[in-house]
């Protein structure tokens, strides 16, 4: 059976279907991933979320700051490699448009 996630369609072995229910741990350490890259851009002012910025993203806040570097840490090449899930279901806002630029 094929459940529909945030993070799109993922196969899982339901204990309704003779399974244990459980999911394989890379689909759940990448939605963990993408959640804590989620909470990258959502949490601004949080000390980890400075921290990392300050050091991979150059104090960027958009979408397009998950970008690679020379000597990144696991946890940063992992938030990379899954944030192409956060660029597939992000939106913008335009609002009034005032600070909208084309």
């Amino acid at each position: 059976m094929y459940t529909q996630y945030f993070l799109g369609t993922v196969s899982s072995n339901l204990s309704g279907e003779g399974g244990l229910g459980f999911r394989t741990m890379r689909e759940t350490n990448a939605a963990f991933l993408a959640k804590l890259g989620l909470h990258l851009m959502m949490e601004k002012d949080k000390l980890w979320s400075q921290v990392l910025r300050a050091k991979y993203c150059n104090g960027r806040g958009d979408v397009d700051m998950f970008q690679p570097k020379k000597d990144a840490s696991n946890a940063w090449r992992g938030i990379l490699k899954n944030a192409k899930f956060l660029k597939k279901g992000m939106r913008t806002k335009i609002g009034n448009g005032c600070k909208t630029l084309f």
